[in-house]
């Protein structure tokens, strides 16, 4: 996935690139300190985000980690991948598995790599299905503000076809 980080981002941290080649699969490991973001689940504790940030055409990877989690609690470890992003935003959808039944319970996060410190937003529930799809578009209008845009598609009775939009705003009562 190719995504442009916001100049204001990139002129933050002195030394990273202005864009990135990033690999959209998520990686558990220790998380670095420049690009970290917190927040926490809907379930399971405390969760840390960043990223290994090299110059293309290198890959760099979304970095997650769960403080909250042992490592008794392999069963339950999050997967995530990275569904979505424009300009310094980044949708990342974390998969963890209930401990008693396995059935997935999904969070999803909207990690915001500047202007200012990176921040992790818990987007509110319920999820639309096809939040994981590649239907989903972030749309930024400056650097400190965007709208997760979700079609829900629903067939009517009739054979027509409607969509149900959800959306999400980074700005509280912006009218989305």
């Amino acid at each position: 996935m190719l995504e442009a980080a916001a100049d204001s981002a990139a002129s933050r941290w002195s030394g990273f690139p202005a864009w990135v080649l990033l690999d959209t699969t998520g990686h558990i490991d220790s998380c670095n300190d420049a690009t970290i973001a917190r927040s926490m689940t809907n379930q399971y504790g405390a969760i840390e985000v960043s990223f290994a940030v090299v110059n293309p055409p290198a890959l760099s990877r979304c970095v997650i980690r769960c403080p909250d989690l042992t490592d008794d609690d392999y069963s339950i470890l999050p997967t995530s991948s990275v569904t979505g992003a424009d300009g310094a935003f980044l949708l990342i959808g974390v998969t963890f598995l209930h401990p008693k039944d396995g059935y997935p319970v999904i969070d999803v996060f909207l990690y915001r790599a500047g202007p200012g410190a990176p921040s992790l937003h818990l987007l509110p529930r319920p999820y639309p299905v096809g939040i994981h799809s590649n239907h989903v578009a972030v749309l930024s209008s400056s650097g400190d503000h965007c709208l997760v845009v979700v079609p829900d598609q629903r067939a009517e009775k009739s054979g027509a076809v409607n969509y149900k939009l959800h959306i999400f705003s980074t700005r509280p009562n912006c009218g989305a």
